[in-house]
């Protein structure tokens, strides 16, 4: 499971304590939202959980740990893509988000460009792949290449998924910017931006 761009693993079987914590974050997450009426975050933590119990029911422990070594790489896109994203959404003043979301615009840009670079400097050179792990040992892409993947099945799965990222972080820029211009036209506030 990615937890701010580290993957951890359980043993080969599942880890129940790992598990309870996941899940214990993630209704906290859902309980939290609810009471402070953040229906995007709500939605977004229903989600959520729903996915992590439907894996833990539905997936078997070995092809729970494939995806585990998929998710690390697949998280580093997408978790900082939703920093990104965030950036353009309220949340409950008790985040202070008006504040914090420059940071995550930073960190999340910052990520996404790096594992971007990673991926796009490896087509010249295979070695500059991520291999191995930060802790020693057999890294994500190991254990993909051990579960069966190849190389190129890798790289074209991770190309497509920061494709995705950057359409996706490109349509919300466009969106609200055209927002505001709209809001400035009418001479209305700014709906787009937190001021």
């Amino acid at each position: 499971m990615p937890a701010l761009f580290f993957t951890f693993y359980s043993e080969p079987g599942r880890s129940v304590v790992f598990s309870l914590l996941v899940l214990g974050g993630l209704v906290a997450l859902l309980l939290w939202a609810r009471s402070e009426d953040c229906k995007g975050l709500v939605c977004l933590a229903a989600f959520f959980l729903a996915s992590f119990a439907g894996f833990a029911v539905a997936l078997p422990a070995s092809s729970e740990h494939t995806l585990e070594s998929f998710a690390g790489i697949f998280g580093e896109f997408w978790i900082s893509t939703f920093w990104v994203l965030s950036f353009y959404y309220r949340f409950p003043s008790s985040v202070r988000w008006r504040e914090l979301r420059w940071v995550f615009l930073f960190l999340g840009a910052a990520a996404y460009t790096r594992i971007l670079g990673v991926f796009i400097a490896s087509r010249q050179d295979l070695s500059r792949l991520p291999w191995g792990s930060f802790f020693g040992g057999d890294g994500d892409l190991d254990r993909l290449l051990a579960a069966g993947w190849l190389v190129p099945a890798i790289r074209r799965v991770y190309f497509i998924t920061a494709s995705v990222c950057a359409t996706l972080i490109g349509v919300h820029y466009v969106f609200f910017l055209w927002q505001g211009e709209k809001a400035r036209w009418r001479g209305k506030p700014d709906r787009a931006s937190l001021h």
